[in-house]
């Protein structure tokens, strides 16, 4: 590169950049950066410091106010919204044969969870779940007949208010064939094994 290639790029950098102004010119990015460096940084920062505070206090009320009022309801707190998954379940297929019980087979599930059915309807089974194994968060999942007429206790697992049970599932269905029952000692321990 030249000299005048290179007084030629100066130039054109000093005529794009938003910050620089003519010699001898008012502007006001000058009157800006002046006030900014010659303002004492404790006036700057005196105002802020109670309004951050203020903040800081109002938080710790509100975690107060929820922690006894927990406390005083004698009560578990009751949360507005809690995470939902939704799955399917298949009719079972009387004229199907299931294999047997494998933990192979049952690790190529992608959802697997421990779980209470705390609502039982028709179409509808809604569970609390105690333990993910794999792929999930939810608090709740709603399980439900693939086609919604269907009553869910004719799909493979029969679901009890208040039973506890092992769920895994594929593809947004439930696995049946006993890969997914009514919580026993000897498939917890499948599911661990697996999971």
């Amino acid at each position: 590169m030249n000299d005048e290639q290179r007084d030629d790029l100066r130039a054109r950098l000093r005529a794009a950049d938003p910050a620089h102004t003519p010699s001898g010119a008012n502007s006001w990015i000058d009157n800006l950066v002046e006030a900014t460096v010659s303002t004492d940084v404790a006036k700057r920062t005196t105002g802020r410091r109670w309004i951050i505070a203020a903040a800081a206090a109002v938080a710790l009320l509100a975690i107060a106010g929820f922690g006894g009022f927990a406390v005083l309801s004698n009560k578990e707190p009751v949360f507005v919204s809690k995470s939902t998954l939704a799955l399917t379940v298949a009719p079972a297929d009387a004229a199907a044969s299931c294999m047997v019980r494998d933990v192979n087979i049952l690790a190529q599930g992608e959802l697997a969870l421990d779980a209470t059915a705390i609502e039982v309807g028709a179409n509808k089974v809604t569970l609390q779940v105690g333990r993910w194994y794999k792929g999930g968060n939810a608090d709740l999942v709603e399980v439900i007949s693939a086609t919604g007429s269907e009553t869910i206790n004719n799909a493979g697992v029969v679901f009890n208010p208040g039973e506890r049970y092992l769920i895994t599932a594929s593809g947004g269905v439930v696995r049946n064939c006993d890969l997914s029952a009514a919580w026993t000692p000897e498939l917890a321990a499948m599911y661990e094994r697996a999971f």
